[in-house]
């Protein structure tokens, strides 16, 4: 992934939710993209994994998104 502001975005049928607040043992998503997290690549991606990894059979994968 190329230098650049991600956030982590998490598609459902209607509304996607945004990464809003991020800890080992608590994580918070939005709705709203202005509220989302702005994190560079390797944060984003090392971020993505951990939440992979809390919970491997989620129906919804966490996607990186450019900020942009």
């Amino acid at each position: 992934m190329k230098r650049g502001t991600y956030v982590l975005v998490q598609r459902t049928g209607f509304v996607p939710y945004f990464l809003s607040a991020w800890h080992d043992e608590e994580d918070t998503w939005d709705h709203l993209r202005s509220r989302a997290l702005v994190l560079d690549g390797d944060t984003a991606r090392r971020i993505q994994r951990a939440l992979h990894a809390k919970n491997p059979f989620a129906p919804l994968p966490v996607e990186i998104e450019s900020a942009t």
